[in-house]
């Protein structure tokens, strides 16, 4: 039978999805607030004594570079997506984290797809993924390792 270790309460709208880091190290949460809190996790140690979670890292805006005078801008769609689940998911390795709901300044325009942040390098998204006309909701990684053809049919 489960019991709550630890109520995170750091989201000011509600949290519409959950990734656990396959190295049970991270736990990355998205909400309709715009927002992606990611907690270390100290599961594999769990002990009363010691904290759960510690030290997050809040993912919310971006400066812009180009052009100094612009103010950042956020990074996620707010509640005005019409969904109820935001599917983020980390790489079978770890090493990324894939979030939905994106939303890039390109001049005037807002494009919307899905951001890839390194597991080392949450302060600056790795990587855009643009979709065409509406939001990504979901996100996955394939779980197993693809490989090249050769020439010859390998």
């Amino acid at each position: 039978k489960g019991s709550i270790v630890k109520r995170l309460s750091d989201h000011k709208h509600y949290v519409q999805g959950v990734a656990w880091d396959p190295r049970a190290k991270l736990l990355a949460t998205e909400s309709s607030d715009r927002t992606v809190r990611v907690y270390r996790s100290h599961l594999g140690v769990l002990s009363k004594k010691r904290k759960v979670f510690a030290q997050r890292f809040l993912i919310k805006q971006l400066e812009n570079q180009q052009n100094e005078q612009s103010a950042p801008h956020r990074l996620f769609l707010d509640e005005s997506v019409c969904t109820t689940v935001r599917r983020l998911s980390f790489s079978p390795c770890g090493s990324l984290l894939a979030l939905p709901t994106g939303a890039k300044r390109e001049g005037s325009e807002i494009a919307q797809g899905t951001y890839l942040f390194a597991r080392g390098q949450l302060s600056k998204p790795l990587a855009f993924l643009p979709h065409d006309g509406s939001a990504s909701l979901a996100t996955a990684f394939a779980p197993v390792f693809l490989r090249k053809r050769t020439a010859q049919g390998g």
